[in-house]
Order: structure tokens, then sequence, then C-alpha cells
């Protein structure tokens, strides 16, 4: 009688298990697929280090100090009292577009821009006194925070 199954060992007794199929194939998909993963790393990796290290900016304590300018000297303490010293009227608006008053001789000004120029001529005295002044800081900046107001600037925006 003989055996119909196939031999499980070979002829030289070699009991190694199979080579699996296509080893270098796969080894070269996962290379592949490992590239396209990391490249955009690398090339990130690359360029950041390209960047030179730079020191801290400056020493923001002296920085700071040469902004302390004293009341003498700065010119925002004659606009905060222009500022306060400035009177306002709804009427008086239209003419503050300076294309209302172009070509307008002084004698011929109406009435209005007149009488308000002359209500707030301490605002203007002061504010004129100020800009004689070389330097001007509102807000110092080690005092600057991200709540702080500047209720002149924005009072004389309006």
């Amino acid at each position: 009688m003989t055996n119909s199954l196939p031999p499980t060992l070979s002829a030289s007794g070699d009991s190694s298990p199979p080579r699996p199929r296509f080893p270098l194939r796969r080894l070269i998909l996962f290379s592949l697929l490992l590239a396209i993963i990391l490249t955009p790393w690398a090339i990130r990796e690359y360029r950041l280090s390209r960047i030179p290290l730079i020191p801290d900016p400056f020493d923001f304590e002296k920085f700071s100090e040469s902004y302390h300018i004293p009341d003498s000297e700065n010119a925002y303490v004659e606009y905060h009292q222009a500022v306060q010293h400035l009177q306002e009227r709804q009427e008086w608006r239209k003419y503050l577009d300076p294309e209302n008053l172009v070509g307008i001789k002084w004698e011929n000004a109406p009435e209005e821009v007149k009488s308000a120029l002359a209500q707030n001529e301490r605002a203007i005295e002061l504010w004129l006194r100020g800009t004689t002044k070389p330097r001007a800081v509102l807000i110092p900046p080690d005092q600057l925070r991200i709540d702080t107001s500047g209720e002149i600037d924005h009072k004389l925006r309006e």
C-alpha cells in the first residue's frame, strides 16, 4: 500500500519553515509608507534648524526707564489739561470737517465758529504749549496693561 499524502520532510531531513512570500516587496512598501509619513516632519525640522538662535531682545527695565519723562518735558500733561478745558457743543460738529471751512477768511467765518474758538481759547493755548515740548508719553511702557484706558486719546478722536 502506498501513502498518498505528500511527505512533510524533505529528503535531506531539513525541517525549516517555508519561506514567506514576497518579503522584499513588504519591506519596500513599509519603507515607502514610513517615508511618506516622516517626510513633512523631517522637512520642518530641517527648516527650523536653519533659523539662528536669537538671544533676549533687550533689557526691558533699561528700555522703560527711557520713557519716564518729567512733567516739565511731557507734552501729554498739557494735552490732558487742554482736554479738561475743552468745551463741546453739538452744533459745532458740522464745522469739524475742514472742507466746510476751506477758503473762508476769518472775517467771513460763521459766528458759531468764532464763539467756539473763543470759548475754547484756554484749551487751544494749552494744546499749543504742549506741541512745543519735544517728548510725549501718555502711559510709560512698564505701566501699560491690556485694560489701560487712554481716555485722552479717545476723547480727542471723537
